[in-house]
């Protein structure tokens, strides 16, 4: 399991990076707007599975295994993406 989140979820994960810096703007924004951090960073995660939900089922029309070759890598990437996004807003408002 660690092993595949590694794999699919990080490391090949082209858009991965692009979530990262997503959530650190997104929680920078929260926080200078008057967010708490902690609120922030639970925004950001909200909208990070939200981004997922919609991904799943525009980009993949609810059969992501024609996209990413199976349910299973989808699920992994869908996970290092809300990972990668919650991480870097974390690091950004210094939870």
């Amino acid at each position: 399991m660690l092993n595949k989140l590694l794999n699919w979820g990080f490391n090949g994960n082209t858009w991965g990076w692009f979530h990262c810096l997503a959530g650190g703007a997104l929680a920078k924004i929260f926080v200078c707007r008057g967010e708490t951090p902690y609120k922030a960073v639970i925004a950001v995660a909200l909208i990070a599975v939200l981004w997922e939900v919609i991904e799943y089922f525009a980009e993949t029309g609810a059969k992501p295994a024609d996209v990413y070759g199976s349910a299973e890598r989808f699920y992994y990437d869908a996970a290092g993406d809300i990972i990668l996004a919650v991480a870097c807003a974390m690091l950004v408002v210094g939870c």
